[in-house]
């Protein structure tokens, strides 16, 4: 065989080996031994991050990494040189749609050979310390694992309020530990990160990420937590999750809010199903952003709430009724107003009749 056809071979071989196209599906028997963990990692745009991400994490035959480029812009990212394209421990797909971080984590489900699965957005990364925690917990008998997280502002963005949101995460987390009522570790806290999820259970109940172009992981969470009460957390923080300008949590644009309100509202018919609060401060910031986008908008983005609004508002009254001790504020303004001015005023102007 002459020099050029071995470096061919090799070549090919680099290939097929760490970098499957979307149809190129393969069963999670197909290992020779099950890894333990199957880290899966949506792309776009950012590879220098992406690279610190996987600096992060060790190479191990037992971890599995999955790299999902969700159509990135060539004058952004040096395919050639792409982020773990020929690292042997590495698997890099490339999806042309781009439809997203939830289509793209979708895929790497499919992928997914480990017992455990870790979601890692490209711009965060592991501590030193991460797989340690992650292989003494590795027989827990969980569905699903909370782990410490931080959170790194690198941009200084102001109005930054993610220190009162790790605090009632912990606090969330430790109450859930001692009394075992999954409220508020189940209606929030809809990240995939920060968590380890069972993957069997994952598989078994058929769970998927929404393919919408922003918050596509909340109702992958809610629908998880409501199928299990094997849920448990371990405090050591491990992961480290960037806010920064220009990710797609911080990117306002019309179609994405709608998109952002609609899966609120399927998220919302979860928790009121299972005798949670709804979320009704997130979806009153939605309808204030889309009033920022003209008359039109708002019409439009009142027209997909008040579709949904009439079991929404009958179930919300219910639970209030259920729970007394716990409303009593709102109890009081049911009474002075009835229930149509109770519920404009703590849904706000906007979703008034």
């Amino acid at each position: 065989m002459s020099r050029l056809e071995l470096t061919l071979c090799v070549t090919l071989t680099r290939i097929f080996t760490n970098c499957y196209t979307e149809d190129m599906k393969c069963s999670r028997s197909e290992w020779p031994q099950q890894p333990a963990f199957s880290i899966i990692i949506p792309h776009k745009n950012i590879p220098d991050l992406l690279q610190r991400c996987l600096d992060s994490i060790p190479r191990r035959a037992d971890i599995q990494i999955i790299v999902v480029d969700d159509n990135s812009d060539p004058a952004k990212v040096d395919f050639d040189n792409f982020p773990g394209l020929n690292d042997p421990h590495v698997e890099v797909v490339f999806s042309k749609e781009g439809r997203g971080g939830g289509y793209a984590r979708n895929i790497g489900l499919s992928k997914a050979k480990g017992k455990w699965l870790i979601f890692s957005d490209a711009d965060d990364y592991f501590s030193q310390n991460a797989f340690a925690n992650f292989d003494k917990n590795n027989t827990s008998e969980m569905d699903i694992l909370f782990f410490g997280i931080d959170i790194v502002d690198e941009d200084s963005i102001e109005n930054n309020d993610y220190s009162f949101y790790l605090e009632n995460r912990k606090d969330a987390i430790i109450s859930y530990r001692a009394n075992r009522r999954k409220r508020k570790i189940a209606a929030f806290y809809w990240e995939p990160w920060g968590k380890m999820f069972l993957a069997d259970y994952i598989f078994q109940n058929n769970l998927r990420f929404s393919e919408t172009p922003v918050m596509n992981d909340a109702l992958f969470y809610v629908l998880a937590a409501e199928k299990t009460d094997k849920i448990d957390a371990f405090e050591d923080i491990v992961y480290f999750y960037i806010l920064r300008n220009g990710s797609t949590v911080r990117t306002n644009d019309k179609q994405k809010e709608m998109a952002a309100l609609q899966e609120s509202v399927k998220v919302n018919k979860v928790l009121i199903r299972n005798g949670y609060f709804t979320d009704t401060r997130n979806i009153n910031e939605q309808l204030k952003t889309m009033e920022e986008f003209g008359p039109d908008a708002l019409v439009e983005a009142k027209a997909v709430y008040l579709k949904n609004r009439h079991r929404l508002d009958c179930a919300l009254f219910h639970l209030l009724m259920k729970f007394p001790k716990m409303c009593i504020m709102v109890q009081n303004r049911i009474k002075r107003t009835g229930i149509t001015l109770a519920l404009r005023h703590y849904f706000g102007k906007y979703i008034g009749s």
